[in-house]
């Protein structure tokens, strides 16, 4: 019998975080990450989510579809997922779950940042595929998903790492007694943090974005981007570099997360630096002290993505040790001609 495809429900959080945290084990997430996570996806007045389940009302739960566009997407633009538990897969399950999350698009109309709609012609939609698994690839390919976009993911093992390598880069970069010399500092959000400082961290991660090689066209206002950074349940680590002529402003950032799940890792969200900044050792400065405040907390791993293009960053992986393997794939698909509200 084919599983029963119906409106996700505060009591399917428990096994549709079961499902995701199978498919995804480096980066597990707890129940309350994902409630966390779908507040922050209402928060906008652009933003429209769904999620639906496939319940084969035997064993439950077997797979899950979402769809959404939220804070700094492009309007028009949607994100999806499907996810089918491994021994359920081939029955057409996902199939369904897709079907149903376009069908939800393809009723939506596009929304600006006040919330006001109007139809379009076309939605784009953009879901992710693991590197290192070719048959939801080529599953996503054969339903009018198209390749845009091959990421690596970087992995850390911090047990073995040693930071007296690079003890005289952080020297180096610091130059002290320079004049246009910078100065690295190391944060942890447990606490709140200056809203000068916080508008400083944003506008870096604005500007250098911009410079990915897959950068897909979307910035968050500031009230935005503050909203989310707010809104998110897990502790991060900030590591800055503050430069100008009086010191204060934020130059380099590198933004990490903690893990909310014993035993897991931390995960790097963002590493840039100013254009006026670059090619100084910046970067892989930030990262260094990233690693050791992680580290310092007792966790054993970290992870980053990158844009299998964006070759300094690599390198600087590279440089740090970290073991580079196939990361997610971004994958687009258009929507014709959806209706409008």
């Amino acid at each position: 019998m084919a599983a029963k495809i119906r409106a996700f429900g505060t009591g399917d959080y428990e096994r549709v975080v079961a499902l995701r945290n199978a498919i995804n084990p480096r980066r597990p997430v707890t129940v309350e990450d994902f409630m966390n996570e779908d507040a922050r996806q209402s928060a906008g007045a652009e933003s429209a989510w769904v999620r639906f389940v496939a319940d084969d009302q035997g064993s439950g739960v077997i797979g899950y579809g979402y769809a959404g566009h939220h804070i700094g997407m492009s309007p028009g633009r949607f994100q999806v997922s499907v996810v089918v538990a491994p021994e359920a897969r081939g029955r057409g399950t996902g199939s369904a779950l897709l079907a149903s999350v376009e069908d939800w698009i393809g009723g939506q109309a596009v929304r600006d940042r006040d919330g006001l709609a109007a139809p379009a012609a076309r939605c784009e939609l953009v879901a992710f595929a693991p590197g290192d698994d070719g048959d939801s690839l080529a599953w996503a390919q054969n339903r009018g998903y198209r390749l845009d976009l091959e990421r690596s993911e970087a992995v850390l093992d911090l047990k073995s790492w040693d930071d007296e390598a690079f003890l005289g880069h952080l020297d180096q970069v610091q130059g002290a007694g320079a004049e246009d010399g910078v100065k690295l500092t190391v944060l942890l959000t447990e606490e709140p943090l200056p809203l000068g400082l916080l508008r400083g961290v944003y506008a870096v991660e604005a500007d250098a974005s911009q410079d990915e090689p897959g950068f897909d066209g979307g910035i968050p206002s500031w009230e935005e981007w503050l909203d989310e950074f707010r809104r998110s349940g897990s502790t991060k680590v900030l590591a800055l570099a503050m430069g100008g002529e009086d010191g204060k402003r934020v130059v380099g950032v590198s933004q990490v997360s903690m893990p909310a799940v014993p035993g897991a890792g931390a995960h790097t969200n963002f590493t840039g630096v100013r254009r006026d900044y670059r090619g100084r050792g910046i970067a892989l400065a930030l990262k260094v002290l990233t690693i050791e405040a992680v580290r310092a907390r007792g966790i054993e791993t970290m992870t980053a993505n990158n844009d299998s293009a964006n070759l300094p960053m690599l390198a600087v992986n590279r440089r740090l040790g970290y073991r580079i393997l196939p990361g997610p794939r971004r994958l687009k698909k258009d929507l014709q001609h959806p209706s409008p509200l």
